[in-house]
């Protein structure tokens, strides 16, 4: 949580301040996972794999994940 996050968008600061973490917590475990022998495909915060959605109410299909891919590879050329 930085000063310029506070001051540029306050509204979501207030909501999500549970889970933004200063730019020395935040690195904390960017390079914790640099000593560990982890898998690919997992999203983790401080220092524990979690889902990669921050809501339940949206969790996308393999399928729907896959056509978001496609369309911003569109994108991207």
């Amino acid at each position: 949580l930085t000063n310029g996050l506070k001051h540029a968008l306050p509204k979501f600061t207030k909501i999500f301040q549970s889970i933004l973490r200063t730019p020395k917590q935040g690195a904390d475990t960017a390079v914790w996972l640099t000593t560990q022998e982890i898998k690919r495909d997992y999203f983790y915060f401080d220092r524990k794999k979690v889902s990669a959605y921050i809501s339940k109410k949206y969790m996308p299909t393999k399928h729907e994940r896959e056509e978001l891919m496609i369309l911003l590879k569109k994108f991207l050329v």
